[in-house]
């Protein structure tokens, strides 16, 4: 039997869902992919917690599971800056981690779909962020500009094992702006509008979940 297992954050989990949107759990991605079993959900805080001392974790909680397809995404907690600039993961270790799961799960011939994490409501973020905090996000650019650039490397992994590795891009990210009209350039308004992440400015909404399962249908249908 095909076993399908989500290994991430809080958005591959769909915790907001609990107390956002309560009548609807039903409607998370991992629930509408058909997966064998929502508690295939393995979730981690950030991706070096997840994979645990030597890959400990990640080994029990996915490898010996003996999956036929994982889903990875992290990025949205890794990001996250201190009021000295200090990323909870570095993009050096979020890259290698990265690599080592993907390779791991290569080897044993197991499918993967490494997703990128939603575009932040750079405003809303803002408005819940200490001050020096922020600060920290401008001077890179943005927080959105900063977090996409963990997207990156999961776009840099993917692409440099490939298809033939049965190893897939899922670029939610992009697919998101894509909808909410006006590609990478749009901003605010027209991330708000499209109605696809939550009121915290960085979770996916029953709407998001929804555009995430059409995509990942896809790619589990290869």
């Amino acid at each position: 039997m095909a076993l399908f297992i989500g290994f991430g954050n809080s958005n591959t989990e769909g915790s907001n869902f609990y107390t956002l949107y309560p009548d609807d759990l039903n409607k998370r991605w991992s629930v509408l992919t058909g997966m064998s079993n929502v508690s295939d959900v393995q979730r981690g805080h950030n991706i070096s917690s997840a994979y645990g001392t030597g890959g400990a974790r990640f080994k029990s909680m996915v490898l010996d599971k003996n999956p036929t397809a994982v889903s990875i995404m992290f990025g949205m907690v890794d990001m996250t800056l201190d009021a000295k600039g200090v990323p909870s993961v570095s993009k050096v270790t979020f890259e290698n981690t990265l690599n080592a799961m993907v390779d791991s799960l290569v080897a044993k011939g197991i499918k993967v779909l490494l997703m990128t994490e939603c575009p932040i409501h750079v405003t809303t973020f803002y408005n819940r962020t200490a001050p020096e905090i922020v600060a920290q996000y401008r001077l890179k650019g943005s927080v959105r500009t900063w977090a996409n650039g963990y997207n990156e490397i999961i776009r840099k992994v993917a692409g440099e094992r490939g298809t033939a590795k049965k190893v897939y891009l899922v670029d939610h990210y992009a697919n998101a702006w894509a909808k909410a009209g006006g590609g990478g350039g749009a901003g605010d308004i027209e991330l708000a509008n499209s109605g696809l992440v939550d009121s915290t400015g960085t979770h996916w909404s029953p709407t998001g979940h929804n555009m995430m399962t059409y995509s990942i249908n896809v790619y589990l249908a290869k």
